[in-house]
């Protein structure tokens, strides 16, 4: 039945955007509320994948930073292990194209999510792209890379790089959450 195939495609296509996102939150080391919220949005507005349990434990902890009034060093790297458990622990070990396509989405929505780029980010986004080389032929890969490689050429990010990384980023995912 097609449709329960593409029931199941579009549950994994969520869990890897749902992976990238919280990858690229905690990518500079630090949440921010803007950020949980972000995530605590998409993740309802994403209900139909609820039910799997990676999921559900997301959810719940990112549910009790939100509750707790502040998010702690600690809350963030307990986030940041529950991610690296479930990367390692996914029975598909291989991501095909558009799952990888599907992290860099969420990991450029979850960067962009305070409309604020870092260089601790930037930096993020070229070490994903390089453990990910399956889609570097890819769009938006294709034209992130090209920006990387300006970008880092000189080992230094200066504001404007910066910026324009920001204003690259946020076009791709078409979406300013703080507004």
């Amino acid at each position: 039945n097609t449709r329960r195939f593409n029931v199941g495609r579009n549950k994994d296509k969520a869990i890897y955007t749902l992976i990238g996102l919280i990858e690229g939150i905690v990518s500079d080391g630090k949440i921010n509320e803007t950020e949980l919220l972000y995530v605590d949005t998409w993740i309802k507005n994403n209900a139909n994948i609820l039910e799997h349990p990676d999921v559900y434990d997301l959810s719940a902890h990112i549910t009790g930073m939100l509750e707790s009034g502040s998010i702690t060093t600690e809350q963030t790297e307990d986030l940041k292990v529950l991610v690296d458990y479930i990367m390692t622990f996914r029975p598909k070990l291989q991501p095909d194209t558009e799952d990888s396509l599907n992290e860099l989405l969420g990991l450029i929505s979850g960067i962009t999510a305070d409309a604020h780029v870092t260089p601790s980010e930037i930096h993020a986004i070229d070490s994903w792209l390089q453990r990910h080389q399956n889609i570097q032929w890819e769009w938006p890969a294709t034209d992130i890379i090209d920006h990387l490689q300006t970008i880092l050429a000189d080992g230094v990010i200066s504001e404007p790089e910066r910026l324009d990384m920001e204003t690259l980023l946020t076009r791709i995912t078409g979406q300013d959450f703080t507004e």
